[in-house]
């Protein structure tokens, strides 16, 4: 039988996001990619610049993963250059941490689509896409969004800061 003690023990380890994707998700991970984790905790706007092939998308796959869980009512906005970005690259390595966390006994819950959408309630979910108009970026609210913003130096700025309004 699991206590209220347990569920809280629970959490607070899960409030780490290294500790969820170490251990919930048992994915290892690089010390850069630690870094970047815990700053999406600790701070408003993170900007992460690497070279290709670093780990940054795979990164924030783990970190949409890590905020919906530890976040009651979140929304996540994932924004590319092009379509192909979201889908093929950034919502990939969210399916492919889901399934890990489902394969380790540890089930995230909600609806995972193979189109980039995780959704666990109508206040809760992840969603990515690509726009040519910066007005469709508006209209996400929530008290926890997290808007991540891949390929960002394609992404023109009036859709940067559309996505921060």
């Amino acid at each position: 039988m699991v206590t209220r003690t347990d569920t809280t023990q629970i959490v607070k380890k899960w409030a780490d996001p290294v500790y969820f994707v170490q251990h919930v998700l048992r994915e290892p991970l690089f010390r850069k990619q630690g870094e970047i984790l815990r700053s999406i905790k600790a701070e408003a706007f993170v900007s992460v610049v690497g070279a290709n092939g670093t780990g940054k998308d795979w990164t924030a796959a783990r970190a949409i993963l890590w905020w919906l869980c530890m976040n009651k009512e979140a929304i996540v906005v994932v924004l590319a250059p092009s379509h192909r970005q979201v889908q093929d690259v950034v919502w990939k390595e969210v399916r492919v941490g889901y399934q890990s966390a489902m394969s380790n006994g540890k089930p995230l819950g909600g609806k995972m689509a193979k189109l980039p959408r995780w959704e666990i309630s109508d206040r809760r979910f992840a969603v990515g896409f690509a726009t040519d108009d910066e007005f469709n970026i508006q209209g996400y609210h929530s008290p926890k969004l997290l808007l991540v913003i891949t390929e960002a130096h394609a992404v023109a700025d009036s859709h940067i800061d559309a996505g921060m309004r």
